[in-house]
């Protein structure tokens, strides 16, 4: 700390200069249309080498244990004055308590109180290095001399910390683009297609793929950086927990894999993709042709028939006891349902009398038409396929007893859009199951999935056979996808100029179409085109419950 004795002594050699270096900071002020001026300093007494009149931007002051929230200073262009003696910052608590608002909002000018002819700038480096630890770019540092002129210096850390003279004065804060010069950028990349994933070619060459991914590298590329991979299979998915811990260890720059990210202990990028997180559930499945014998007529349908054999069994039995026949109940089954289904039954019975005739005639015909809408019906079932009713509700889901996989830290967010009722259907479990088992189409579950990765596989199934899973029918939250970056970063604004320049060009969804072909390039997607007959023949399976009632009929 500035020893208090020294402090007169100093203040005393400053004030000769003061007016001149009050109207640079003036003029600084004038050209960059500060809002605020904020001083930090250990105490009042700092402030006196500046005369005050001659500014006419706001001024705050900021002493040793005063702190600000962030939002004071959001979006607003701020100059934050600091001071520095023997070569080491003062007040750095009160500084770097602000980080968070000098790196998005402000610019940082360094006052140095001790009076010494120095040109190099070299006193600054530990300084620099400072602000470099907490990402502070916009920094200049100001060397006063005794003639009252001063020197400013300000500091690049790409690729490393440079120190330099600032040539237009009244302009001191850089404006060019952000130049990375090749620094690294740590990130790293696991499997999660579309957004981020990497193989090798058939070539033997390297392949970055994914949209999100394609976006960093895209950032990258216009600002001279070098992507840095970093502990690549220390996980084998994108979990939100694990980016999260990454970038807020500070073991990540700028994180690959978007997601929903919470703006408390990392910064968003703005959203480079808008998703539903919906249900992905089974199509409806093919019924077997053996089963076509019996869906050609409804199930009420099928009980009218059944009651119509019964009543004309009886009806049967009633003729034979008025008429003194003789009565052989199984000879008048089989005759019952001969009638019905159109076999021309022995008619001695029905000679009795004009009722017996009527019922005749009737039966006959009954049966004739009965006998040929079968017929008609179950032609055309074997013209074509048929498939199991589709679950279109909640309730047809809960009716089927669906059981839903979803992820378990993912579970907290996503339930409070679900009805309690329904969420019962859900089975929690761990991120890697519910890909293993939705990538490889396992329709014994459904699953909690976002929009672009439901896109994904629905363009993979249409090489299959047929569907196995439908489009979804049921999507209960919307969310925005972010890239996500350290609390403390001088990449944010870079890297959003760049997500809009991509939406801009139409490239983000270029990306996202082009993620199924180098899926199938990498082997993660098997694109098998599937043939078969257009005409195909009756065959034993086909009748399978005909076989079953005839061995039965012939054992009996």
């Amino acid at each position: 700390m500035f020893a208090g004795a020294l402090l007169p002594l100093v203040i005393n050699g400053l004030l000769h200069e003061n007016a001149s270096l009050t109207r640079y900071l003036s003029d600084i002020e004038t050209n960059y249309e500060f809002h605020s001026l904020i001083f930090m300093a250990p105490n009042h007494s700092f402030l006196n080498i500046f005369d005050f009149k001659l500014l006419k931007t706001p001024i705050i002051y900021l002493m040793d244990g005063l702190v600000m929230e962030s939002g004071d200073f959001k979006g607003l262009n701020n100059l934050f004055i600091v001071f520095s003696e023997n070569d080491e910052l003062l007040s750095p608590r009160t500084i770097f308590n602000h980080s968070k608002s000098i790196v998005r909002y402000g610019k940082v000018m360094v006052w140095n109180i001790d009076v010494e002819e120095r040109s190099d700038g070299n006193n600054f480096q530990s300084t620099f290095e400072s602000f470099w630890d907490n990402n502070i770019l916009q920094v200049i540092a100001v060397n006063s001399r005794r003639d009252g002129s001063a020197d400013i210096f300000t500091y690049t850390p790409f690729p490393k910390i440079t120190i330099s003279k600032v040539e237009n004065r009244q302009f001191p804060f850089r404006m060019a683009s952000l130049d990375l010069m090749g620094y690294p950028i740590r990130s790293y990349v696991t499997r999660d297609e579309p957004r981020a994933f990497k193989y090798i070619n058939k070539h033997g060459k390297l392949v970055y793929a994914g949209y999100s991914l394609k976006l960093l590298l895209a950032f990258l590329k216009k600002h001279n950086g070098t992507l840095s991979e970093v502990f690549y299979n220390k996980t084998e998915s994108a979990e939100g927990p694990v980016l999260y811990l990454s970038l807020e260890n500070r073991e990540i720059d700028i994180s690959a894999h978007p997601y929903v990210f919470l703006p408390r202990l990392v910064t968003c990028s703005q959203p480079i993709s808008q998703v539903h997180l919906c249900l992905m559930i089974p199509a409806p499945r093919e019924i077997p042709a053996s089963l076509y014998n019996v869906l050609s007529f409804d199930r009420a349908v099928w009980y009218t028939i059944f009651g119509s054999i019964v009543i004309l069994f009886f009806v049967h039995l009633t003729l034979k006891v008025t008429s003194g026949s003789p009565i052989n109940y199984i000879d008048d089954i089989i005759g019952s349902v001969a009638t019905i289904i159109a076999i021309t039954p022995k008619i001695e019975i029905y000679r009795q009398s004009w009722h017996g005739r009527f019922i005749f005639i009737f039966v006959a015909l009954y049966g004739l038409i009965l006998v040929n809408l079968y017929n008609s019906t179950l032609s055309s079932l074997y013209t074509t396929k048929v498939y199991e009713k589709p679950m279109e509700t909640v309730e047809d889901m809960m009716e089927a007893n669906l059981t839903i996989m979803g992820i378990d830290n993912q579970w907290e967010f996503a339930s409070a859009y679900i009805e309690p009722a329904f969420q019962k259907q859900f089975l929690l479990v761990k991120g890697e199951v519910v890909r293993d088992h939705r990538n490889s189409f396992n329709t014994s579950y459904g699953y909690i999935t976002p929009s672009d990765n439901i896109e994904m596989l629905l363009e993979e199934q249409t090489y299959f056979k047929r569907p196995l899973f439908r489009p979804p029918i049921y999507c209960f939250v919307y969310a925005h996808l972010n890239i996500g970056l350290q609390y403390f970063t001088p990449y944010e604004k870079a890297l959003d100029r760049v997500i809009l320049e991509v939406f801009q060009a139409g490239l983000r969804d270029k990306w996202l179409k082009e993620s199924f072909k180098e899926s199938v390039d990498a082997g993660l997607v098997q694109r098998v085109v599937g043939s078969e007959e257009k005409f195909k023949p009756l065959i034993l399976k086909n009748l399978q419950y005909f076989w079953i009632l005839w061995t039965v009929g012939v054992t009996l």
